[in-house]
């Protein structure tokens, strides 16, 4: 028997009521050349049973269990499961989502149209209860604002678990390097993973077409419960900084690219201020700018900006904790947020 042309990886934990329509979304699918690794995290619900009944009714669905050896997580589920996929293609994806029938087809022949590219990315849109009506869509790549690769890096361009399909080729040259997603972050894995895989990539491809994949927002979602907390803003931020000594040590740290990554390490240290004012995390926000500045005028700029935030936090905080009592939509969403946060910091759940 041929091996699959795409492979499609899913970790499921607890997702008995949703993981149906993510499957039913699959087996919609026009195109057929495919195969679907369900790896179950040890549920204490039905999902076993559920996607049994998938498996036994098409053979391309196959139901795996993450081994008692590996740690309880998406990540050592997905890891897993590539460890058994056959395709050439590899999509990542989450047990709550929905693609469109015509998505797996669309990205076979985007990538067969540039067989140069190692990975490509698309976009997709966010729903609460209708895919109809979506109320978020990703950031997509404008030719305008620069390569691919360093609006990827720069978050200008999203890249999400589901919005992006790899070659085989590229992921065993990564396995070689180190395990693909890290087992032991709780958050972000897909921006730990996907950023050292574009940085090892020759090159990637911007996918254009309309968008086929609806990301689900509820409760249990990790972005649903975690979202720009001040836990996840220190964790993205602590990333940023090793990314930038990753991309330091493969030889791909170019000066545009020290800029791109300089100032997002500011960004980050501008969220945490305004989300709590808290000095003591922004002061090591600010020693990681300071021993990664290259003292080129933009680097100046970065610097003194950041020494701002650091001794002004508080007051930054107390303003725009003000103009969020005060009605001023943006800073009211904002502390918003956070007063949940402090009422319950949300921990995240092992899978996504």
């Amino acid at each position: 028997m041929n091996a699959p042309h795409i492979s499609i990886i899913i970790p499921v934990y607890n997702r008995e009521s949703l993981v149906c329509e993510t499957l039913d979304s699959i087996l919609a699918q026009t195109f057929d050349d495919w195969e679907c690794l369900v790896v179950d995290d040890h549920s204490t619900d039905d999902s076993i049973k559920v996607v049994q009944k998938y498996a036994e009714k098409d053979p391309r669905v196959k139901l795996l269990v993450r081994p008692d050896d590996r740690p309880k997580g998406a990540c050592a589920c997905r890891n897993f499961g590539f460890e058994n996929s056959k395709g050439k293609l590899v999509y990542f994806f989450d047990s709550d989502d929905l693609i469109s029938p015509q998505l797996l087809e669309t990205l076979d022949r985007k990538m067969n149209e540039n067989p140069q590219a190692e990975y490509g990315v698309f976009q997709l849109e966010r729903f609460t209860e209708d895919r109809n009506s979506p109320y978020q869509t990703s950031r997509p790549f404008r030719v305008k604002n620069g390569p691919l690769f360093h609006q990827l890096v720069s978050t200008r361009t999203q890249i999400t678990t589901q919005n992006a399909i790899w070659r085989r080729e590229l992921l065993d040259k990564a396995l070689i390097v180190d395990q693909l997603w890290n087992e032991t972050l709780p958050c972000g894995q897909e921006s730990d993973l996907y950023c050292r895989l574009i940085g090892i990539a020759d090159e990637g491809t911007w996918l254009d077409f309309p968008i086929m994949v609806h990301i689900r927002a509820h409760p249990e979602s990790i972005g649903g419960r975690f979202s720009k907390t001040p836990k996840l803003v220190e964790l993205v931020f602590q990333y940023r900084a090793s990314l930038y000594d990753f991309y330091t040590k493969i030889g791909k740290m170019t000066p545009e690219l020290h800029t791109v990554l300089m100032w997002s390490l500011l960004r980050f240290q501008a969220i945490c201020v305004v989300l709590r004012g808290n000095r003591t995390v922004s002061r090591k926000f600010f020693k990681e700018i300071y021993a990664r500045n290259k003292w080129t005028p933009r680097d100046l700029t970065i610097l003194f900006l950041s020494m701002t935030l650091l001794m002004m936090g508080p007051l930054f905080f107390v303003t725009t904790y003000v103009l969020g009592k005060m009605g001023v939509p943006i800073f009211k969403n904002i502390h918003i947020r956070d007063k949940k946060c402090r009422r319950s910091e949300p921990q995240c759940h092992p899978t996504c």
